[in-house]
């Protein structure tokens, strides 16, 4: 099946949104939920404007023009700053760039709307169309072919962001990996595509064949200046001109994907791409869009990236690494890495970026799924005492412990049943205030929650089958009646606003 003739039904469900839709007041701006409240925490507009409560919400579909962001953030050492002062931010995620109707500006508005009236200052979104987008086809169909509609819906949602006094981090592509025969997934911008056009590549499964061939980069480096260089048609700015975009991100979590070179560094690609972005007179900040998992400490089971020799590049201005402490598909296996495993593997990150690399670093991905009881056996992964672990052998299969992973315990997964009663979003919620306290007390320049879809639950799910259904159709989307969950969000703005001010004097 085409992108062109994939079905309402499926591409919903691609979105997450299965169902969801017929709950979400038709996303005509009614971005209400309970208890919103006005906030003094905002800090990131360039001029003293009040955040606007619900009530002050757009409706969507027109812009005012009354835009709140006009100068650049940049760097200073270890820190962002803004107008000569720390610039710290509360983060979302959120794939705002859809031509689908009956998405599309709506569902930008919707977004907006849910993220003022909840402190947060900056979402990370596609610098493309999502896979599942008609669009996705046809935005760099061919060399110097673009899809004006698709950029059309990129300019008013860079639009309505600067409106909403809100920054966007914006990868410019989509660096997951795909095979070439993977028709969906294969769309520019992308390796395999690039990888395909290309005379001297020879793209059929690994990203390798795209990374290191000059003119597959080319054609990559055509679709950026096609983008940067565009007037946004709202506001008449060129987008390298454009204080709204915090971050240019090289890719999103691209990697080698080589038996042979599985964690290699990637430095040389950053530092051309990157490179190549500021030669196009871009006055925005550079950052990787990586995954960041390295396979050292608190991670022995996953090697993707080289996350300080990464960062080293000339041209990389911040760092960053995504996050899934409960990481895994429920219908193959489930990890669950403990509180404490959670803080100090954002910690060692937040380390190495400011002591080894010397630079900013946010965390750009930052996801909890929901888990049912249906899900069954999970594996589990804490440190433990010597004592403790003492039952399990070293670097056997489940359950293993690394011993040598850390000064003060062993690192050990085991199979566990999951308490069940207390899981679901209360556990969700407190992962994400666990990130809060490491991120407020380590200096993380900001925190990027995965991710904002702005509807509800349908009427017609029940309280028995709304955890299956929020595991199976929306994994770990956050709905706008997630309230606790905002709270959370809320309460990290605050304690966010305090240390940028204590930092700043």
């Amino acid at each position: 099946m085409t992108g062109k003739q994939l079905s309402r039904r499926r591409l919903l469900a691609a979105v997450g949104l299965a169902g969801a839709l017929s709950g979400c007041a038709e996303l005509t701006g009614d971005s209400s939920r309970p208890g919103d409240s006005t906030s003094a925490t905002r800090t990131e507009t360039d001029e003293s404007t009040p955040n606007p409560t619900t009530a002050d919400a757009q409706e969507g579909g027109e812009l005012t023009g009354d835009y709140r962001i006009h100068n650049f953030v940049e760097r200073d050492s270890t820190d962002l700053v803004l107008n000569g002062d720390v610039f710290r931010y509360n983060g979302l995620s959120s794939l705002l760039t859809m031509t689908i109707d009956p998405l599309r500006e709506q569902w930008v508005d919707q977004v907006m709307d849910v993220a003022r009236a909840s402190d947060v200052n900056v979402i990370r979104c596609w610098g493309f169309p999502p896979t599942f987008d008609p669009a996705a086809g046809s935005v760099h169909a061919a060399p110097g072919e673009f899809d004006e509609e698709w950029f059309g819906v990129f300019d008013y949602t860079v639009a309505r962001a600067k409106e909403a006094g809100v920054r966007l981090v914006v990868p410019l592509l989509q660096g997951v990996h795909v095979d070439a025969s993977n028709e969906r997934r294969n769309y520019a911008p992308s390796p395999a595509t690039y990888g395909e056009w290309s005379d001297t590549a020879d793209y059929t499964q690994y990203t390798k064949d795209f990374i290191e061939d000059d003119q597959a980069n080319e054609y990559f480096k055509e679709y950026i200046e096609h983008l940067l260089t565009r007037e946004n048609q709202y506001t008449g700015v060129e987008y390298r001109d454009e204080p709204t975009i915090l971050v240019w991100e090289c890719a999103n979590e691209l990697e080698f994907h080589h038996p042979d070179r599985v964690g290699d560094s990637l430095d040389f690609w950053y530092q051309d791409i990157g490179s190549f972005v500021t030669s196009l007179g871009a006055q925005q900040l550079v950052g990787t869009g990586m995954h960041g998992a390295t396979g050292d400490v608190y991670e022995p089971w996953t090697v993707r990236c080289d996350f300080v020799q990464d960062h080293r590049a000339d041209a990389i201005d911040v760092c960053s690494f995504h996050h899934y402490p409960v990481s895994g598909r429920p219908e193959t296996s489930v990890r669950v890495r403990s509180p404490e495993l959670t803080r100090r593997y954002m910690e060692h990150k937040v380390a190495l970026a400011y002591e080894e690399v010397g630079k900013p670093v946010y965390c750009g991905e930052y996801g909890v799924p929901y888990l049912s009881e249906s899900i069954g056996e999970v594996l589990v992964s804490r440190l433990e005492t010597a004592e403790e672990a003492s039952d399990v052998e070293s670097n056997a299969e489940y359950p293993m412990a690394y011993p040598d992973q850390h000064d003060d315990g062993v690192l050990v997964t085991r199979r566990e049943h999951l308490d069940w009663e207390s899981y679901g979003l209360k556990k969700r919620n407190d992962y994400f205030r666990y990130a809060t306290e490491v991120a407020a007390d380590t200096g993380l320049e900001g925190v990027h929650w995965w991710r904002l879809i702005p509807a509800r639950i349908p009427e017609e799910v029940g309280e028995d089958e709304l955890p299956d259904y929020r595991m199976e159709e929306l994994g770990s989307a956050i709905l706008q009646d997630d309230q606790e969950t905002f709270d959370v969000v809320q309460a990290y703005a605050e304690r966010n606003a305090q240390n940028t001010t204590d930092r700043s004097a």
